[in-house]
């Protein structure tokens, strides 16, 4: 893969389980105990981001009590092959 950059530094990852529009003086009464519906169902894939983008999808699952992501499609290769043509702009 000529020009493809690698980098050795690390990359924050978050997980994306869904997303909700909630109203401002909602958010201003959140408090223990309150639920926040989301759009995705049970058994959705979650979206998998590095650094803001999207590198995989895959299923939750729980690894010695510890919430963790089964990877079922990765993007990763496709994020690579974008973010070193933009730096060879």
């Amino acid at each position: 893969m000529a020009g493809l950059v690698k980098t050795t530094s690390d990359c924050r990852v978050s997980i994306e389980f869904g997303r909700a529009l909630v109203p401002a003086e909602r958010i201003e009464l959140l408090g223990e105990g309150s639920v926040i519906e989301l759009s995705s169902y049970v058994d959705d894939y979650v979206d998998v981001l590095a650094d803001g983008r999207l590198v995989a999808r895959g299923l939750p699952v729980v690894i010695d009590g510890k919430i963790a992501v089964r990877v079922q499609e990765s993007f990763a290769e496709e994020a690579a092959l974008t973010r070193a043509t933009q730096t060879d702009l």
